[in-house]
């Protein structure tokens, strides 16, 4: 079962992203060491998208190499 979208969000926080004013489902992470900025669409209760958890590993892997 794909994770929910308040875990990869937790996930963010605890890697050091922000989160930034989003527009409409929309919503902006960024990380200030790392310049690195992701956009997220997805209520808290959904599922995410295989995309979306491609995305967050990614920005992830990012930050901590």
């Amino acid at each position: 079962m794909p994770p929910k979208m308040r875990e990869l969000r937790s996930k963010l926080q605890r890697c050091g992203f922000i989160q930034l004013q989003g527009k409409g489902r929309h919503e902006k992470w960024y990380h200030a060491k790392s310049k690195v900025l992701i956009v997220l669409s997805g209520s808290d209760g959904s599922n995410a998208k295989p995309y979306t958890i491609k995305i967050i590993d990614d920005a992830i892997k990012s930050v901590k190499s």
